[in-house]
């Protein structure tokens, strides 16, 4: 049967790169099940009149989601519609800002998703600068694996003329990721893409419906730069525009109806002219003409009105962040862990008997083992650290919630198989680790032995075992390193 501490060993050992080899396997295949889409994307402006021919998702006016959804990973992106006054198109899409009146959409009941913490961290500045906090910024930034909604909010200047739903009656959202030059390329802090299709159209909702919810099917891949855009199935509202609108929307006004002209009655004393019933006749049949030539010239003018496709909008958001699920670094520690050693040193010389003299027995050599205490030890360490609290954003600049500790377990490189190392892992910088815990270790400790002979100077008899002593250390990415030499650009400190 195996001694304790070798049993705990090996443990250690098999475990170290049981953990480091799973890891490693999960990152593969996370590199390798990343798709990325890269489906056409709509043109701006006027188009065609055929909305089965969009990509992407498309929504019917009987389908427009208006319920808040509920699936992990989500990310809202809200706007507002908006009527122009200098421009010839009816609606458009703008960014909510902070501090927008009547603005109150459903909150989430599983969690706080970021388009609700964003908007609670408006601030008064914030406010009279009339910041955005739902568009993707280097704060806030679009992540991978993040379920894309458009939110729209129906403000409620239209909605209550009804401008949004009498005049748009298809919805199509489509999304475009180019793929883009990693923005912290660190090949030790792996990431697992989320892959896999996300939802499509909702269900039917009231006409009163205040907020509305697009959603894309396909999750975000990493280092990419998406394209949203928003195209509108327009239909010109008849008649006048509705009152307090400052700018009118397209009209489809009823040509006049030409009224047939009166017929020439014949003179009264030539009696055998055309009767009056054929004269009668004769106009009616012209007025018939004229009416329905009038109502061919409205149906084809309202034809060329109708059924314009319109992009509302037409934005691209920054690069999309990769997330991470573990890291590998390389550094220093100072452990107070100590491996001593011991020696025999002579406490007292010899005393011989004097010549001559009888019955004297000298005394020889005394001798005690003393021990030599080792300084700390400085060791260079590989340490391995898993993102446990949730995956790890290294591409944004550095906040103060990475000082949260992650577990992390390392070893010597000097002496890797007697030097094991546990604890947490904080990043004080981007691309520094500050790392402590527990060093075990094996050192040096006496043999216990039955006698003790003071007279003899042989080495004493030494075996090892693990201790355990606190330690204190700093970590380095590849990346990091590199941006001391100018050899790369690190993901913002």
């Amino acid at each position: 049967m195996l001694k304790g501490d070798v049993m705990i060993r090996r443990l250690l050992w098999i475990s170290l790169w049981l953990f480091v080899a799973c890891g490693l396997l999960l990152a593969k295949s996370g590199k390798d099940g990343t798709s990325k889409n890269t489906s056409p994307g709509a043109t701006g402006g006027q188009q065609s009149a055929d909305a089965s021919t969009l990509p992407g998702e498309t929504y019917i006016l009987e389908d427009w989601p208006n319920s808040r959804p509920e699936y992990p990973h989500s990310r809202i992106i809200w706007y507002k519609t908006v009527h122009p006054t200098s421009t010839s198109q009816s609606i458009i899409l703008e960014p909510i800002p902070c501090g927008e009146k009547d603005f109150s959409p459903p909150a989430s009941t599983s969690q706080k998703e970021p388009d609700e913490v964003e908007y609670k961290r408006c601030t008064l500045k914030m406010k009279q600068a009339h910041e955005t906090p739902f568009l993707p910024s280097p704060d806030n930034p679009l992540h991978d694996g993040d379920l894309l909604i458009i939110g729209i909010w129906d403000h409620k200047d239209l909605r209550e003329r009804q401008l949004f739903r009498s005049t748009v009656s298809v919805l199509n959202l489509n999304v475009v990721s180019q793929s883009a030059s990693a923005i912290n390329p660190a090949p030790v802090r792996p990431s697992l893409s989320v892959t896999g299709g996300g939802p499509g159209a909702g269900l039917a909702q009231p006409v009163t419906a205040e907020y509305y919810y697009l959603t894309w099917a396909n999750r975000l891949a990493p280092d990419t730069v998406p394209t949203v855009s928003i195209t509108a199935l327009m239909t010109p509202v008849s008649g006048p525009a509705p009152s307090g609108d400052n700018t009118s929307l397209p009209q489809s006004t009823p040509a006049p109806v030409e009224e047939a002209p009166p017929a020439k009655q014949a003179p009264p004393a030539n009696r055998s002219h055309t009767p009056i019933a054929e004269i009668t006749a004769a106009a009616a049949a012209a007025a018939v003409a004229a009416v329905q030539q009038s109502q061919q010239s409205q149906q084809g003018q309202q034809g060329q009105q109708q059924e314009k496709l319109l992009t509302l909008l037409n934005v691209t958001y920054a690069q999309v962040h990769s997330l991470y699920t573990f890291n590998i670094a390389t550094g220093m520690i100072y452990s107070w862990l100590r491996n001593p050693s011991w020696t025999r040193e002579e406490t007292s010389g010899a005393i011989p008997c004097p010549s001559g003299q009888t019955g004297c027995v000298p005394v020889p050599e005394m001798y005690a083992t003393v021990a030599n205490p080792a300084p700390r030890e400085i060791d260079p360490v590989l340490f391995f650290t898993v993102y446990a609290f949730g995956k790890f954003d290294a591409e944004r600049k550095w906040h103060w919630t990475d000082l949260k500790p992650e577990p992390s377990i390392g070893l010597s490189l000097s002496s890797p198989s007697t030097d094991f190392f546990g604890g947490g892992s904080s990043e004080v910088w981007r691309g520094v680790q500050v790392v402590y815990g527990v060093h075990r270790g094996k050192i040096n400790a006496l043999t216990p032995t039955l006698t003790n002979d003071p007279t003899s100077s042989a080495a004493p008899l030494t075996t090892t075992h693990f201790a355990n002593k606190f330690f204190f250390g700093v970590t380095f990415n590849i990346t990091f390193i590199q941006t001391l030499f100018g050899g790369g650009k690190g993901g913002g400190g």
